[in-house]
């Protein structure tokens, strides 16, 4: 809440304490030290700040947004969690062809989460999306398969299907 005011979206953003994922249950939430390398899934950077975990209820994003809600951006930051959002939020996808996801790939928490870059990004082409990797600096994306992230460690990507007109104004 504190950052909804402090970016002036306090008005028009409603927080939710609640982690997404595929299903409705209660799991553990470690959190770091730094409170935006907070998981679900424990890693042994977070074991060796010996953070205790918190009880959350966890949510598919389907069961938060209204049918029929238009939904034109979802940005998903969950370290290694992302597939788990992905799979909660399978009716958005369908009724939002133009639907973009900008996704946080970190190699450290796939691997904590047991997941590999094919896996994680096979999730994502299985929906139609493709994905460009955003540089940070220029704010430039460009086309990324898994094979190009082997030594990235962190980057956010960018997915959209071929159809969505966020491409036309992102390669204009």
């Amino acid at each position: 809440n504190r950052a909804l005011v402090v970016n002036g979206l306090y008005g028009r953003v409603v927080a939710k304490c609640q982690a997404a994922g595929d299903r409705r249950e209660r799991c553990k939430f470690y959190i770091g030290p730094v409170i935006g390398h907070s998981s679900l899934h424990p890693s042994p950077e977070l074991s060796s700040y010996g953070a205790e975990p918190i009880d959350v209820d966890v949510v598919p994003l389907d069961d938060v947004v209204q049918a029929g809600e238009r939904v034109d951006v979802v940005k998903i930051d969950v370290e290694g969690a992302e597939l788990a959002v992905l799979h909660g939020m399978t009716r958005i996808i369908t009724e939002n062809p133009d639907l973009v996801i900008i996704a946080e790939f970190g190699s450290s928490h796939l691997k904590a989460a047991g997941i590999t870059p094919v896996q994680w990004f096979a999730a994502f082409y299985e929906f139609g999306f493709e994905a460009f990797a955003i540089d940070e600096l220029t704010s430039e994306c460009r086309a990324v398969r898994p094979v190009d992230m082997e030594t990235i460690d962190s980057i956010n990507v960018l997915f959209a299907r071929k159809t969505s007109p966020t491409l036309a104004r992102v390669f204009g």
